[in-house]
């Protein structure tokens, strides 16, 4: 007969369900007032939408794991520096454009597993990490910033400190910011302890 779940006829889900269902109606357990097709489609339906679902929420938490350590001056697993962004546009992510007063122009891109890149004309030029940032075996995320020194084995180059404005995961702070140009990173520091990290290469111009 027709009927609008054509489509799943043919999928393991369909004969196993119909089956189930001829078999409760022949032992009189239930009575059914609709055509079996269509509560047997309508429950392939569903489940194909509950595995769909399902994919997708377990491609997401694959980005919560650790990430990969940090190469100095070169990137963070496939994330490197110098790359086109429209090669990882694939991956879960948001974007945020920007422009400031002398109209130099810059796009943000969030993705799940933490990691923020900021482009230039489609060339990753900087990744920022606030959750996670390995290096040597270590997060550096929420470290005492002395121990940091301990582990980097030099002192920064150039220190600021910069407010940062409240948004909805944290009030307004000044943070105290050091550059470690030979290394290029930007450590972020709040109350002694790390914040975040920015990775770039101070030496390169990647557009």
């Amino acid at each position: 007969m027709n009927h609008p779940y054509k489509k799943y006829e043919k999928t393991k889900d369909w004969q196993v369900l119909l089956n189930l269902i001829e078999d409760l109606i022949a032992n009189n357990d239930i009575e059914l007032l609709t055509p079996i097709e269509y509560v047997v489609g309508y429950i392939c339906k569903g489940l194909t939408k509950k595995k769909v679902k399902n994919t997708v929420g377990a491609i997401k938490d694959s980005y919560k794991e650790r990430l990969p350590e940090i190469v100095l001056k070169q990137g963070c697993g496939e994330f490197f520096l110098g790359k086109d962004i429209r090669t990882l546009l694939h991956l879960p992510h948001t974007k945020e454009s920007f422009k400031d007063s002398d109209n130099w122009e810059w796009d943000a891109y969030e993705f799940d597993n933490g990691i923020t890149v900021w482009v230039e004309k489609n060339i990753i030029t900087s990744l920022h990490m606030e959750s996670q940032c390995w290096y040597k075996g270590y997060n550096l995320i929420g470290m005492n910033y002395k121990d940091f020194l301990s582990i980097i084995g030099s002192k920064p180059d150039a220190e600021d400190v910069i407010y940062i404005e409240k948004t909805q995961k944290k009030n307004g702070e000044n943070q105290q910011v050091y550059d470690f140009d030979k290394e290029g990173l930007q450590v972020w520091v709040w109350r002694g302890r790390i914040d975040s990290v920015t990775l770039s290469d101070y030496d390169r111009d990647f557009v």
